[in-house]
């Protein structure tokens, strides 16, 4: 990528693998390294074999901004939330347009965030029927209570056509801290994280809870990862659980190359965790996106944030 950075969001749409955002250490050997946020949109075509052609800055966010989370929708991308550099941008959600040859427009701000939502460094995505789709993102909330494990996590629902009117469906009664989220048709997953109380057990950082996205039934857990995980990444693809990097502690933990695969079943429960080829190099705070038959990892930190690859592997065949 043109520029090293981790925190940062992803999306593949429109032929185009588009990194938005970010951050890097300038000097990660530092006892107390400083960081710059991006505002840089970088975006490259993506060729039939996956292979990535050349690099270009394509926008610019409003703000310069990590932990930010992002979603497409055929040509519009979604800014949905992060930690921006302006802290009067924060409660606005934006979009920009994708043009053929990857040009794109300014964002503009298309709605609000809820006040009390946390979707940092999170996922979100769109689906629904043709005409009424909706904007959909995983909400973890922090409590002011001294324990720090009194929230919760919800998933938010926006109509596209009216991005500002969230409603909330409950998802876990307590709050999980960088677990890594997925969806699939039919359900919604949380794997790993660590408490609010920091403790960071392996016991809660293996944990894998799913949950029917078709009724408000309570949720269910699943076979645990083999390793305590969290600041990684996942994605369900093809009927099965794809979980990639991420460290085994909230501090002080070097990141791991891991990447872990299980198989959806129709209940949404997950079956037996696979390890699948590792990735060249290890990563944590990294961004995943697919793309036809393709995975690609972007960025991420391996002893200190902000690194410029970008590995690819098929995933579909």
């Amino acid at each position: 990528m043109p520029k090293p950075r981790a925190n940062h969001c992803v999306v593949a749409t429109g032929g185009f693998l588009i990194v938005i955002g970010g951050n890097y250490s300038q000097d990660p050997t530092a006892a107390n390294p400083t960081f710059t946020n991006l505002d840089e949109v970088d975006a490259a075509p993506i060729a039939a074999d996956g292979s990535l052609g050349v690099w270009k800055q394509i926008g610019t966010t409003p703000s310069p901004v990590n932990s930010c989370t992002a979603a497409a929708f055929g040509k519009t991308i979604y800014l949905v939330s992060g930690i921006y550099e302006d802290p009067t941008v924060g409660a606005q959600l934006f979009s920009a347009t994708l043009g053929s040859s990857g040009n794109l427009s300014p964002f503009q701000a298309v709605g609000t965030v809820p006040q009390d939502a946390d979707l940092f460094f999170g996922t979100a995505w769109v689906d629904g029927p043709d005409g009424g789709e909706t904007l959909s993102a995983f909400n973890s909330i922090l409590s002011d209570d001294p324990s720090g494990d009194a929230g919760a996590v919800t998933i938010l629902h926006a109509p596209i056509s009216s991005l500002s009117n969230w409603s909330a469906t409950p998802f876990l009664p307590a709050f999980r801290g960088h677990p890594e989220y997925a969806f699939t048709s039919g359900f919604v997953y949380a794997l790993g994280g660590y408490s609010g109380a920091d403790d960071a057990g392996a016991d809660f950082a293996q944990q894998v809870f799913g949950s029917s996205r078709a009724s408000a039934t309570p949720p269910f857990s699943s076979t645990a990862l083999p390793k305590g995980t969290m600041f990684g990444e996942a994605v369900a693809v093809d009927g099965y659980l794809f979980v990639v990097g991420g460290r085994d502690s909230t501090f002080g933990n070097d990141p791991r190359a891991d990447v872990n695969s299980a198989q959806i079943g129709s209940d949404g429960t997950l079956g037996a965790w696979s390890a699948q080829t590792a990735l060249p190099e290890p990563r944590t705070n990294e961004r995943i996106a697919t793309y036809g038959d393709y995975l690609y990892v972007t960025g991420g930190g391996n002893t200190g944030p902000g690194l410029d690859s970008v590995y690819v592997a098929q995933i579909k065949f």
